[in-house]
């Protein structure tokens, strides 16, 4: 089971003292304590874990089968695909599409609700693939379950443990 944790809620569910710490609380104990998987990958977003002060958390959590990295190649490559497809102002979120991409991930963790349109739009996925859910608050605790057990290990990076 995987899920995408949006960079603007990294805190949120790893900061024990953050205000809004309640609301992902699940998504934290699913990944530390449960079956749960923090996934990344690609240059945008591993750039963005530096930028946030998060990447050694990742490090941690991969180094305990706790995240898995996507192949950045794979990841990168249809982050620029989806560059140049037309899209609608506001829209930057298109690696983290391509991680769903890649890794047929089907959770999201978010409060950009901007993004939410983009992220559920079918035009930027290959035919047949399902498209996330959104986790935005403990109201979908029920979202971290085996539903949404994907197999990751053709689409990891060469240094994944899982």
């Amino acid at each position: 089971m995987c899920i995408v944790i949006d960079i603007n809620l990294l805190d949120a569910v790893f900061n024990e003292k953050n205000k809004h710490q309640a609301d992902f609380l699940p998504v934290r104990k699913w990944i530390i304590d449960g079956k749960g998987c923090a996934v990344y990958g690609g240059t945008k977003y591993k750039n963005e874990l530096i930028r946030a002060g998060k990447y050694k958390l990742f490090r941690l959590l991969k180094d305990g089968c706790r995240a898995a990295e996507i192949d950045p190649s794979k990841v990168d490559a249809e982050h620029q695909r989806i560059n140049g497809m037309p899209q609608g102002k506001g829209f930057n979120d298109q690696h983290i599409i391509a991680i769903f991409i890649v890794s047929g991930c089907r959770l999201f963790c978010s409060n950009d609700k901007r993004s939410y349109k983009y992220i559920k739009d079918k035009s930027f996925y290959p035919r047949g693939q399902r498209r996330p859910c959104i986790y935005r608050s403990i109201t979908n605790k029920n979202l971290l379950c085996k539903k949404y057990i994907v197999n990751l290990r053709n689409v990891i990076g060469r240094y994944s443990n899982i």
